[in-house]
C-alpha cells in the first residue's frame, strides 16, 4: 500500500476518533433526569458508568470514551503491529510466547489454525484484557470486511463484479 494511502487512512481514523470522543464527552456532561436516576441500578460507588448494564448504552459509551486515552482508542481500531500478546488461558494451550507466535502468522495463508484453537487464543486474549488492563475492555478482532471482487493491488466494492456480466 502506498504511503499516501496509509497517511490518508490514518488521518481519517484520527478524525473519526476525535469526533466520537467529542460527542461522547458532550453526552457524558449532559445532566440526567430524575427518571433516569430512579431506573438505574445502583452499583458500588467506585464502579464506572461504562460497566453498569442498567444504564443506557449511549451513557455507557460516552463514559468509556471519556476515560480512554487516544492510544487506547486507536488500539481498538488499529491494533499495534508488534504482535506481542498476553493471554490467560486456563486450558494451557497458549502462553504469551505461543500466542504471540500465532498472532505473528495471523495473515499467513499457509497457517493451519483450526476454529477451536482460534477461539481459545481469542478467549485467552480477551480474558487477559478484561482482568489485567486498566479499563478491562476487550479487543476487537478484525477480519476482511469487504465481500466484493478482490485482486492483488485493488479491492472493488461488493457487487461491482456482477455489473459487468
Amino acid at each position: 500500500m502506498r504511503k499516501i494511502d496509509i497517511l490518508l487512512r490514518s488521518i481519517l481514523c484520527l478524525t473519526l476518533l476525535y469526533s466520537i470522543s467529542s460527542t461522547a464527552q458532550k453526552k457524558s456532561t449532559k445532566p440526567s433526569t430524575a427518571e433516569e436516576k430512579s431506573t438505574s441500578a445502583a452499583p458500588a460507588e467506585d464502579t464506572p458508568k461504562y460497566k453498569n448494564p442498567a444504564l443506557p448504552t449511549d451513557d455507557r459509551v460516552a463514559d468509556l470514551l471519556s476515560r480512554m486515552t487516544l492510544e487506547e482508542k486507536i488500539g481498538q481500531i488499529a491494533p499495534s503491529g508488534d504482535n506481542r500478546v498476553h493471554v490467560i488461558d486456563p486450558t494451557g494451550t497458549y502462553t504469551d510466547q505461543t500466542a504471540s507466535a500465532a498472532m505473528s502468522r495471523w495473515w499467513d495463508a499457509d497457517l493451519v489454525f483450526p476454529a477451536r484453537k482460534a477461539a481459545l487464543l481469542r478467549n485467552g486474549v480477551q480474558r487477559y484484557l478484561k482482568e489485567k488492563t486498566r479499563l478491562g475492555i476487550p479487543e476487537l478482532f478484525m477480519g476482511e470486511a469487504l465481500h466484493g471482487f478482490m485482486e492483488y493491488g485493488r479491492t472493488g466494492p461488493p457487487g461491482l463484479h456482477r455489473r459487468w456480466r
